[in-house]
């Protein structure tokens, strides 16, 4: 194989994940399986889906290496294969508040402190382990918010 054609294959499978990860609920999972291991069940109640639901996402992230499996007694819990893929979640989550930043696209809460609060690394006292803040037990209702992205310039933390 060529170098040209092992780019040419880099870039395929870099697409593939980009697609698997081009999901609103896989992101969801994601940032609740960020706190660490989880049961389907709790990931189940997090997202207010179907088991089979969140089961098909979860096979699909683990046919990707994304996430893997482990039964604990009668139940499934899964866990990330590589943290580092919350990095790509981070950044790209990051450049699209700053987006919607500039085109003033979210309304409500102004975008300056949500900025200063969804960038904040995790474990800044701010925010519980499954990333989002520490009074609350469960997720914020819209979207899943992912912490400790760079941003223009700055360094992941």
């Amino acid at each position: 194989m060529t170098e040209r054609e092992r780019e040419s294959e880099l870039y395929r499978l870099q697409a593939d994940l980009c697609q698997v990860l081009a999901d609103p609920t896989r992101l969801q999972i994601l940032a609740l399986l960020e706190g660490g291991t989880r049961a389907v069940k709790d990931l189940v109640a997090a997202t207010a889906q179907r088991q089979a639901r969140i089961s098909q996402h979860l096979a699909v992230m683990r046919g990707r290496g994304i996430v893997q499996a482990e039964r604990v007694g009668n139940e499934m819990h899964y866990s990330l294969t590589d943290r580092r893929i919350l990095d790509a979640c981070h950044v790209t989550r990051a450049l699209l508040l700053r987006h919607l930043e500039r085109q003033g696209a979210l309304a409500g809460e102004p975008l300056a402190p949500r900025l200063e609060r969804d960038l904040a690394p995790v474990g800044d006292g701010a925010h519980g382990s499954a990333g989002w803040p520490a009074d609350q037990r469960e997720p914020p209702a819209g979207p899943t918010t992912f912490h400790g992205a760079a941003v223009e310039g700055g360094r992941h933390g």
